[in-house]
């Protein structure tokens, strides 16, 4: 049951649904409302808004901020290729990974190649290549599992990850 108020929403025992694979648990599954527009596979984190509400918002990139990744709600009718969550209309589907793969928003104009690290980029939730010239090696939240080349896109990119934190 969901308590709407809270935006805690719960599995039909009363716990949060979780992803455990091998005995370890690899993901917890989180529902808060929208507080940005929102893609799957973006990176976002929680807040509560000025009416109080518990609210999902793209990731700022600093990763002191726990870092959670949108995913799609298929049983709403929502897939990777829609355009996602609507702002203060929608709630967020997110996890919470610890590790295992997913598909993550490859920011425009980026390059990934097999094992490249990615980052969040700051304010977009989108993730860029990792680059030691500008960024700390303990941001890499996740490696990318196939190359794309976002080079000339005009939008994100959804790329295979693997979470690496």
């Amino acid at each position: 049951m969901a308590d709407q108020e809270s935006g805690d929403f719960t599995a039909g025992g009363g716990k949060k649904l979780s992803i455990i694979r091998y005995g370890r648990e690899l993901m917890t599954q989180h529902e808060r409302q929208a507080g940005d527009d929102i893609e799957p596979g973006d990176a976002v984190m929680p807040n509560v808004n000025n009416n109080g509400v518990d609210e999902f918002v793209l990731h700022d990139g600093d990763m002191a901020n726990t870092v959670y990744v949108a995913v799609e709600a298929r049983g709403r009718g929502m897939d990777a290729q829609s355009d996602g969550y609507t702002a203060d209309e929608d709630y967020c589907i997110a996890v919470r990974p610890a590790g295992g793969g997913l598909h993550l928003n490859l920011a425009t104009g980026e390059n990934a190649t097999e094992t490249d690290g990615l980052v969040v980029e700051s304010g977009t939730g989108k993730f860029l290549v990792y680059d030691s010239g500008t960024d700390s090696a303990e941001d890499v939240f996740a490696d990318a599992d196939e190359a794309l080349d976002l080079n000339g896109a005009s939008s994100a990119g959804l790329v295979k990850a693997e979470v690496s934190n």
